[in-house]
Order: C-alpha cells, then sequence, then structure tokens
C-alpha cells in the first residue's frame, strides 16, 4: 500500500481504492517480474513485458510494437470492459445527434428525432 500511496496521493479515498490500487499493484511488483524477467508477461497475451533491452533505440522499438490504442488488459481491466466503453460512446453519439436535430424545422420531408436516430444507428 505505501508504493500506492505514494505514486497516487490523496486520490485513494476509500478501502475499495486502497484495495484495487493494492490489488492492481500485485501484478506489477512482485519477486516474479523480477526473477523471469521478460518471461514474465503483465497480460495474459504476453504482449506487456519489461523489456530486457540496453539502449534507448531497443526500448523505443519495443514501445513502438505495442498497440497504438490498448485493450484494456493493458490496465489489468477484462475484455468486456470494451463493450461498456463502445456502449457509452455510442449512447454520446446518439444524445448528441437527437440535440443537432430540429424538432420543429419547418419545410422539407425531415423526419422526427426518433426517426433520424433510428436511421442513423441502422446504418452504422
Amino acid at each position: 500500500f505505501l508504493g500506492a500511496k505514494i505514486n497516487y496521493g490523496g486520490r485513494v479515498t476509500d478501502d475499495k481504492d486502497k484495495l484495487l490500487i493494492s490489488t492492481i499493484l500485485q501484478t506489477f511488483i512482485c519477486p516474479e517480474s523480477v526473477e523471469q524477467k521478460e518471461g514474465y508477461k503483465y497480460s495474459t497475451s504476453g504482449l506487456y513485458y519489461a523489456p530486457t533491452a540496453e539502449t534507448i533505440e531497443d526500448f523505443v522499438t519495443y514501445i513502438k510494437g505495442l498497440p497504438l490504442y490498448p485493450m484494456p488488459e493493458a490496465f489489468g481491466l477484462h475484455e468486456n470492459c470494451n463493450i461498456t466503453c463502445a456502449q457509452d460512446e455510442a449512447f454520446k453519439l446518439l444524445t448528441g445527434m437527437q440535440s443537432m436535430v430540429s424538432l420543429n424545422a419547418g419545410g422539407g420531408e425531415g423526419g422526427s428525432a426518433d426517426t433520424v436516430m433510428d436511421d442513423t444507428a441502422a446504418s452504422i
């Protein structure tokens, strides 16, 4: 917990935060990570590990090989986190579209806000 307290400062607000941080840090700060070196993987895919690079170029090469948009496993999260994130983004997109649709716009053959959102959602 001391390492978490130093790293996260006053942002640890309750016992649940302490437990979560301690659990996550056990993956990264453990004897196996030192003993196994590159053999110790921080994720189930094996993509994330501490490389035994010797030069800056070696580290940069390893980092450039990592995904630009990391999967939740990079942060110790379950893969279903992507589903929740995608649903949230879709909801925000549709809410934003709905706010731009004028409900009482005159002229033309425009539909209601619900129709426009349904048509857009169907096309995605």
